[in-house]
């Protein structure tokens, strides 16, 4: 992840796990800083209805750093970047995502077992 510096504030670069070829941009938004509590409810619902899509509320995804590696799950993928950028990847069952979860990610099998299922549909994730 990187940000560069542009005319009206910053843009933020970063590449997904699952998407290493692609990066990602999006510029910061200085004339809505700081973000107050009316302004944050009205993203959270715009991303949550069809005003708005946003690929984390229809199915796992959870990213962590390791001093090693980066290690995400989304969409029945884990993958794994290692630091000198080589990708290990693979499907997952639902299984396999909750064991990971618990062993790797260091989440509770009470909260990985409340979990509700990824919605069908939204982005595919392509494994490298």
């Amino acid at each position: 992840m990187r940000a560069l510096p542009i005319e009206d504030g910053q843009e933020v670069c970063f590449w997904a796990g699952h998407m290493r070829e692609h990066e990602f941009r999006f510029q910061t938004e200085p004339e809505n800083d700081p973000v107050d509590h009316a302004r944050f409810l009205s993203l959270y619902d715009r991303s949550a209805n069809a005003e708005g899509y946003s690929p984390f509320n229809s199915a796992l995804c959870i990213c962590r750093p390791f001093e090693d590696s980066v290690l995400s799950i989304h969409r029945g993928c884990r993958i794994a970047v290692a630091a000198d950028g080589s990708i290990t990847s693979g499907e997952v069952d639902d299984a396999q995502a909750g064991e990971a979860l618990v062993e790797e990610f260091g989440i509770s099998e009470e909260t990985v077992d409340a979990l509700p299922q990824d919605e069908p549909g939204g982005p595919e994730v392509t494994i490298a």
